[in-house]
């Protein structure tokens, strides 16, 4: 069996909302395992939505917390 590709998510606004995270959902070779945003209601709604378990309010705690990423999808200006 083949390992997923784990994923954080750097930003929860309308550029993953609208572009990402419809093409990264038809993946099944993705795993999206961490979501951030700098405004918590923003980050927990779209993990919620998306089937993300994890959500934190800066880049920094996601990647401490979780150092087997293997990818950012970086959705930030």
């Amino acid at each position: 069996m083949k390992n997923k590709l784990k994923l954080g998510i750097a930003g929860a606004g309308n550029i993953f909302k609208v572009a990402h995270a419809p093409v990264l959902a038809v993946h099944s070779e993705i795993e999206l395992v961490a979501i951030c945003d700098p405004i918590a209601d923003r980050a927990k709604q779209q993990a919620e939505q998306w089937g993300i378990p994890h959500f934190y309010t800066n880049y920094e705690e996601m990647l401490a917390n979780h150092p087997d990423l293997n990818a950012i999808d970086i959705c930030a200006p």
